[in-house]
Order: structure tokens, then sequence, then C-alpha cells
């Protein structure tokens, strides 16, 4: 899910913060990984949704590998609001009984497995699947469609509500027969209509968390794509067909490059896009199926008016196809392993596709995305809240979606590719997606695929930049020796804590960062700097005085920056082309 549009940038380096306030009280209860009793391996749900009634009566199967051998044993599913019609296990009634929001499912002894049967009624739910009457003022067709993230389907279908269960699926929705179903997974062959309705079947047989599910029925129409690697199709309002083509056109060229980046073919068998009116953000990654507000459809005549489109949105919901899809993360706490990296691969495919093959080009658009993350977490950090990437204190889940997880993830993978280099990087991302295909995972099994594949220690990197809230500060100084013919850099570290990092040692950085630095039209000089230390000296032999000098130059290190020097200097590094963009930035500013 894409976090909304960035906030106003602090652009000021070396601010005191020491009043901004932790992202959860410390009595704020932990949140672990939820237990379960049974796998359920494969979810049958049919369903007839009604758009005029906003109701949905059902039959979901539950086909289960039940964990626990011993008498007494319950099947825990969630269950809000809902009508209980009848519950069963292979054809026998079962023993049941409703307990707050749970449905609570007696296992019969000596079992380890069976189908467990519930029929139900969902009348206007309040979560989950959303009705949307038709609105000509509005351009509005009706329509429903569901949301499932954080924990919501359990509004409209009992269910194990929850990311840490796989399942495959088939979804069974009838319906009136002038409108359209959609869900995840490849449609089977329809069935004839009967009295006004008609039923369309869709099979994933591929596993998925339940949050993933994607069901929408209304009056859309079918867009094919014919420009990806696998078959794709949308679903736009009616009426708006011809403004598909425009709104999706980095598609096929995302799958393409996503899929060569990782390292892993496109994982579902088909792909495509839903459409819908009063969606709550811009787009949710349901597997195979994309769930797109409205608010982004528009032709090319708009976009080239308005200056906009919707392209870094699509790629954004693509690479979710990878991570979140295809790995899900056990519990909320490490959503950084869904919306970090789907920022970042966002990021990375937006300035290819911009660039066009240009390879300048793509590395200045790069930088820009880069920039731009960069200003919306510092902004958050400054102003509202600091936290890890990584913690189950909090709330309520939605609280993590912030600019921890989308901008400040996206810039630590950032910073690791550049640390490891992009071929090592990319390798180590091969293997973490086809260690983990299909599976459920934590930021652990990240670190063990990158130090498998690398061979480097991560340990110190993942304590310091994914458990641990903040971010460096640097004060640089520089000043040319002519004696010695050297030029002396002063570097010193404080932490966003507004601490001097004398005063709280356990969180001062290793950073390793090059430094770049010119005389005139000869070539830049380019030498690495090591810092472990909250102050370093480092003296490199420099004849005449530089005209500029940079250290990050590329912007690799998620720090803020306080780099004194004089306008002249300034002025000089931010007018050298040769110079990468984001050192020019900070001059800039």
């Amino acid at each position: 899910m894409p976090f909304g549009p960035g906030g106003i940038p602090r652009i000021l380096a070396g601010m005191t913060d020491r009043g901004v306030r932790p992202f959860s009280d410390p009595s704020t209860p932990r949140h672990w990984i939820r237990p379960k009793t049974a796998r359920i391996t494969h979810v049958d749900l049919s369903v007839t949704i009604d758009l005029d009634a906003c109701r949905v009566d059902g039959v979901v199967e539950h086909r289960c590998e039940f964990l626990e051998q011993r008498a007494g044993r319950v099947l825990g599913l969630d269950s809000h609001d809902l009508v209980i019609r009848e519950v069963s296990i292979d054809g026998a009634p079962a023993s049941h009984s409703s307990s707050g929001d749970h449905l609570l499912v007696a296992i019969p002894d000596g079992a380890r497995g069976g189908t467990v049967r519930i029929a139900f009624t969902a009348d206007h739910p309040a979560k989950g699947m959303y009705f949307i009457p038709a609105d000509p003022r509005r351009s509005q067709v009706a329509m429903c469609w569901t949301q499932g993230a954080m924990e919501d389907h359990s509004h409209w279908f009992p269910c194990f509500d929850s990311p840490n269960n796989l399942s495959t699926w088939r979804i069974s929705v009838r319906h009136r027969d002038h409108l359209t179903a959609v869900a995840n997974g490849v449609r089977q062959p329809k069935s004839a209509a009967v009295d006004g309705w008609s039923t369309a079947i869709f099979v994933q047989d591929r596993p998925h968390v339940v949050y993933l599910v994607n069901v929408a029925v209304g009056e859309f129409s079918e867009v094919v794509d014919s420009g990806g690697p696998v078959p794709i199709a949308h679903y736009v309002p009616r009426g708006r067909e011809a403004e598909a083509g425009a709104m999706f056109r980095a598609t096929g060229f995302a799958i393409s490059w996503l899929s060569a980046f990782i390292g892993v073919p496109f994982p579902w068998a088909r792909y495509g896009h839903v459409v819908v009116h009063r969606f709550m953000w811009g787009g949710m990654e349901n597997a195979s199926l994309t769930t797109i507000t409205d608010r982004v459809l528009m032709d090319a005549a708009d976009q080239a008016r308005e200056d906009i489109d919707c392209d870094s949105l699509v790629i954004h919901e693509l690479v979710h196809q990878w991570y979140g899809d295809l790995l899900t993360m056990k519990g909320w706490s490490d959503i950084w392993l869904n919306e970090s990296f789907a920022t970042y691969l966002e990021a990375r495919g937006t300035a290819a596709w911009r660039a066009h093959g240009d390879p300048r080009r793509e590395a200045d658009e790069l930088a820009l995305l880069l920039w731009i993350d960069r200003r919306a977490y510092l902004d958050e950090d400054g102003g509202r809240y600091r936290r890890a990437l990584v913690t189950n204190r909090y709330e309520d889940a939605y609280e993590l979606f912030d600019r921890v997880a989308y901008e400040k993830g996206c810039l630590v993978l950032h910073q690791l590719l550049r640390l490891l280099g992009e071929d090592r990087f990319r390798a180590a991302l091969t293997l973490y997606t086809t260690r983990h295909a299909h599976d459920l995972v934590e930021t652990a099994d990240f670190r063990q695929a990158l130090e498998d594949a690398t061979g480097e220690p991560l340990d110190w990197f993942f304590d310091l930049w994914v458990h641990r809230a903040g971010h460096p500060r640097l004060r640089v100084r520089w000043k040319h020796d002519p004696a010695r013919g050297q030029l002396v850099i002063e570097l010193e570290q404080s932490q966003a804590s507004g601490l001097p990092a004398s005063e709280q040692p356990e969180h001062t950085y290793r950073l390793a960062m090059d430094v770049v630095w010119a005389h005139g039209s000869g070539d830049p000089v380019r030498r690495r700097v090591e810092m472990s230390r909250v102050r370093e000296v480092v003296m490199f032999p420099c004849p005449t005085a530089p005209t500029w000098v940079a250290l990050d130059p590329e912007g690799d290190v998620p720090a803020e920056w306080d780099e004194d020097a004089d306008a002249p200097q300034l002025a000089a590094r931010l007018e050298d082309a040769r110079l990468a963009a984001p050192g020019r930035a900070r001059a800039a500013v």
C-alpha cells in the first residue's frame, strides 16, 4: 500500500529535537505472532453478493491440518457481526460458539485434518467489503469491493484473519447478470445466467495470506493489456475504458524490469487492476489483482496537461506481488519487508521507466526520488515521533504504515545495496526471494540470505539501521594545508536524539562513504572514508586547494548534514555537472 504525499521538508541540518516523542508509550503492550491450532491449506469461498441489499450470503470451506493432538481442541476463526447459520466438519455438524469477534469450532478428538464448512450472512458489513451506489453526478457506477488489510475480511466472511497463514483459494461469486465480478486467480469458464444471476469462479492455485483476497462486483469493463510477459487485464468503471491505456501504461514494462532486477519471474499466472470508487488509499497489492483508486484514472491528454501520472503507484503495487504477496511477513511488526522493499524498488523501477535506457538520466531520476523520500522521512522524524524499522509495540497495526516503514526503509535498503555493491545485493535478493517463495518471513530471514549470498556479517548493520530508531547527523569541516600538501577533513557525528554521540556511544554509527574533490577543470579525485567513532580526522595528499569538497556525493547514507563552506565553494559544487545530483543538491540547500 502506498503512503500519502510527502510532507514539508525539514532542510536545516543539525537541528536539536530533544522534544520529539517516541512512537509508543513504554506501557504499550507488545504484539506477538498469532498462534494457531490449524494450518488452513485451502479456502473455498462461495458467495452471493447483492449490491442493492448490501448483503453477502455464502458458504466458506476451510481445509485444515490440525496442529495439536489433544482433547478439547478448538479452531478459532474471526467473525465480526456475521450471522452463522451452520457449521460442520467433513459433513458432520460441529459444536461451535461465538465469543466476541471469534467463532470457536470444536475439533473432533483424534482428527488430524478436515474441512470446516460454515454458512454465513453479512448484512451491511462495517468493514472488509464496501458497497458503493451509482451516482451519475460523480460519474460513479454501482459496485462493491473488498479491502482486507489489515485484518478486515472477517467482517464479511469467517476466516483466520491474520497474515500468519497461507492458503490456496477458489472463489465463486454469484451476482446479477448485468454486472461483472472479478477476484484473485484465474477465471474459470462462466456459467449460464439463471433467473438474472450469473456465477463467476476464480482459482488461485498459488498460496497467499488472507488479507490479499480481492473480490469486486460492479459495472466494470475489461481492458486487455498485451504489453507484458503474462496475461494482463484491467477492470475500470464502464464508460472509462479509454483511460486505462494511459493509466496502466507502465505495467508491462514494470513486470519485465522487476523480474530481471529481482532475478525471479513474476510469481502469479496473471495480473491486472480493478479501479474502484471511494477507495481509502492509492492502491492495494492484492495477489494477482491490485485495487486502484479512481482518483488517478485519467487519459493521456489529462496527464500531459496536468503533468501527472500514476506510473510510480502502478510500479509500487507491482513490487508487492513479490514482496508482500509471494513473501509475506509473519506479523505486522516486520511490515518493512513489504513496504520498504516496495518503496525502494518503486524508485528504481520508476527511474528506469522514465530514463528510456539512458543511464545518466536513470541515475538522476533515482537521486531525485530518493531525495524526496529522505525529506519525507526527516519531516516525520522531526515533527511527529521516532521509531525503529522493526517494532512490535503499537496500539494498532495501521500505525506502522508510516514514513519509517516506507521512506526510511527504502533509504536503508539503498545504503545496503551501495555498501555491498549492486551485483552482490541483487544476488542476495534473488536468494531471499527464491528461498522463501510462497512462505512467511521475518527480518532474520532477509539478513540470513544477505549473509549467505555475500559472506558479509551484517549483524552490526541491522542493529544500527533496522532495530534502532533515528539516523546520524554529520558535521563536516575541511581545510587545505599548503605546507604539507594535504586535504584535512574533520567529521563529527551526533545522533537524531539531539545528543552528541559521546553521550550515547552505543549508538555511534559505523559509516563508509566516498569523498570527492575537484581542482578547477581537472578530473575530480575520489577516496574512501571510514567512520566508526564520534570524531574522525582524515587526511589525503592534495598539492593545491580544491575548488570544492563533497562527502557521500551519491547520497548513499541516510543522514542529516551540516556542511559549512563559503558561498563560492558551494556555488562551484552546485554548478559542477561532474558531481552526482545529491551532492549538488545538498550544496543548493
